[in-house]
């Protein structure tokens, strides 16, 4: 560093600065590798449950192609849970629990 010049400045963080996935989510989400269905009327489709949480799940199918936009969830324990997907990446769901 030459004579007289400034540090180099570090990045600062504070704890509001999470990333937006992050800072959205209302519980802490548990890995998971279960399965579970979308229920869709007279049919289902089979998912991989991703994570989980009290509030909502990351649900892993083969295509998101005609999943709409509110869907009855059949958990692994048989429970049914209303959900609502909040986003869509390639072959994954986020849902919130209703």
């Amino acid at each position: 560093m030459p004579a007289g010049a400034a540090p180099p400045q570090r990045a600062r963080f504070n704890a509001f600065e999470l990333s937006d996935m992050e800072d959205r989510r209302r519980s802490y989400r548990f890995r998971t590798l279960k399965s579970g269905n979308i229920l869709l009327g007279a049919h289902h489709v089979s998912c991989i449950i991703r994570n989980l949480s009290n509030t909502g799940a990351c649900l892993e199918i083969q295509t998101t192609y005609n999943i709409p936009p509110e869907f009855e969830f059949r958990m692994p324990d048989q429970s049914v849970r209303s959900c609502k997907v909040i986003w869509v990446k390639d072959i994954q769901l986020g849902v919130q629990f209703q």
